[in-house]
């Protein structure tokens, strides 16, 4: 991540990262325990993987349920439209959530924050604004 921060700032371009975070995971490991939260994680984790097309683009776990997205995106339309197609990816695998409060299937909120770089950005800026529009 610090690297693309890094091209991002140099090139005056468009950086974004995404947080993709698991629906009432916590519920779902206090029931079922950690092998059932690190299965949907890695579910999750394939859905981005398969997803992420450019050389750019890589995923990491940021802790606990959360996945971090950088994508090489020129767009805010393009990051909305890579957001909403794995969001709507995760729903459509119809994995059962039974202890989930919303929905009977496994569901991801999603965080973006996309910006044009600024000298005093900083990883740790990208992230907290991400997990505030969870």
């Amino acid at each position: 991540m610090d690297t693309e921060l890094r091209r991002a700032r140099r090139d005056g371009c468009f950086f974004t990262f995404i947080i993709f975070d698991i629906d009432h995971c916590k519920k779902l490991t206090d029931t079922c325990g950690h092998t059932q939260d690190d299965i949907a994680l890695k579910v999750i984790g394939d859905v981005l993987l398969e997803s992420g097309r450019r050389p750019a683009d890589f995923i990491f776990r940021v802790g606990g349920e959360e996945l971090g997205v950088v994508i090489d995106t020129q767009t805010q339309a393009g990051v909305l439209k890579f957001a909403e197609i794995i969001r709507a990816t995760v729903e459509g695998l119809n994995i059962p959530q039974a202890h989930s409060e919303t929905s009977d299937r496994m569901t991801v909120s999603v965080g973006l924050a996309p910006k044009i770089q600024q000298q005093d950005d900083s990883q740790i800026n990208f992230l907290t604004d991400a997990e505030a529009r969870l």
